[in-house]
């Protein structure tokens, strides 16, 4: 073993026998924070995943309305012509409120159509004359069976002074479980034909016109030749299924930034303890330090040495909390250990393992371990060789 080895190897601790107690909490503080962001923000890709799937798989993925109101769109029969070979299903669609009489309460709702084709491949029903079919919860709130009558009253009608209201009677066919519970409770379905002749403010005409791609990947393509193909009509407007949810991506996003930046206090806190233990053993080692440089080692050797022992516990904690938090995700991923209350949609906890990140995070976490190294790098340059000797 030459010199250099054997001083590292006596400097590895501050009693030179066995590590601190001060350098083990270090390295487990970050094993625990890369870990702990692994783990949470693969479960949180995974329910982002999942979300998506749900609004993917049912409801359309490119909407086209008037750029002047969203209610009514008197171009429709000219967007569907010009739509006419692209790649997906084509269709007016009907969005409005409407008011349910149930089980005599008075429930607020939003009625949503579209052609019968559209509609069997979200949801695999079709609709006819006077039917309705409802979200899943709409139904279990209001104890509501296949067969049942439910009143409806156009929302329309209802606002408007110069209409009155009337009520008409439509037969629940059957129930939607689209796995967001918030368009679950409030979503009641109807035939297409249906909704434009009693539920928007001009009759015959659809709020716009929606697209349902054939292949999911493929909506940003299809978006862009809808684009191309509307660009000499006046006043529309076109919409993805993500400029629709975007205030709830948006919000996901910014949970999950959250939750990396928390977790990365941990890591941090964990180099400062990690700082701590070597700021003690250059203190300690003070002595040694002077020996070594009167025997010829120059203050960059005694850094390496100092920079050694700081990654040596930060890179095994980092790699630790990346090999762990990446097995512990596939063993969760693989044999879905974890099970979810029936009250989610999901049976089981979701997960995505993105291996770029997880090795983004092990990388960040040995870069914050190297950060805390340059005070007792300081430290070592400005030791005294004459004064320690003196002193010893």
């Amino acid at each position: 073993m030459g010199v250099k080895g054997f001083i590292v190897k006596k400097l590895i601790s501050i009693d030179g026998k066995k590590p601190s107690i001060i350098s083990i909490f270090g390295v487990a503080g970050v094993f625990l924070g890369v870990f702990s962001i692994i783990t949470v923000v693969s479960v949180m890709f995974g329910f982002q995943d999942q979300l998506i799937k749900r609004i993917t798989g049912n409801q359309p993925h490119i909407y086209i309305t008037d750029e002047k109101t969203s209610s009514s769109m008197e171009q429709w029969k000219d967007v569907v012509k010009s739509l006419k070979g692209i790649d997906g299903v084509v269709s007016p669609y009907v969005e409005n409120e409407v008011i349910l009489y149930v089980n005599n309460l008075t429930l607020g709702a939003v009625s949503f159509s579209v052609s019968n084709e559209m509609f069997k491949l979200m949801s695999s029903l079709e609709l006819e004359h006077r039917q309705v079919v409802l979200g899943e919860q709409l139904g279990l709130m209001n104890q509501l069976v296949k067969m049942d009558s439910v009143e409806v009253v156009s929302g329309w009608e209802a606002v408007s002074s110069s209409i009155s209201p009337k009520l008409r009677t439509f037969v629940v066919k059957d129930f939607i479980r689209t796995g967001t519970y918030a368009r679950d409770l409030k979503y009641a379905y109807f035939d297409l034909k249906d909704s434009m002749d009693y539920f928007t403010p001009v009759k015959g005409v659809p709020s716009g016109v929606a697209v349902l791609c054939n292949n999911v990947s493929e909506i940003d393509y299809v978006y862009s030749e809808i684009k191309v193909r509307l660009k000499n009509m006046n006043n529309v407007k076109i919409q993805t299924w993500k400029d629709r949810n975007n205030k709830l991506f948006n919000s996901l996003e910014l949970e999950r930034m959250a939750m990396i930046i928390t977790l990365f206090f941990i890591i941090l806190v964990a180099s400062f303890s990690i700082t701590v233990s070597l700021v003690m053993m250059v203190e300690s080692k003070r002595a040694e330090f002077a020996v070594l440089s009167s025997m010829g080692l120059c203050t960059k050797e005694l850094k390496k040495i100092v920079t050694y022992v700081a990654l040596s516990k930060g890179v095994v904690g980092a790699l630790l909390g990346g090999i762990v938090g990446t097995l512990f995700c596939y063993l969760i991923q693989k044999y879905r250990i974890i099970t979810l209350p029936s009250i989610y949609y999901d049976t089981y906890l979701p997960i995505r393992m993105d291996f770029w990140f997880n090795a983004m995070v092990v990388v960040l976490a040995i870069f914050i371990c190297i950060l805390g190294v340059l005070f007792p790098l300081r430290m070592v340059s400005k030791i005294s060789i004459t004064n320690e000797l003196r002193k010893n």
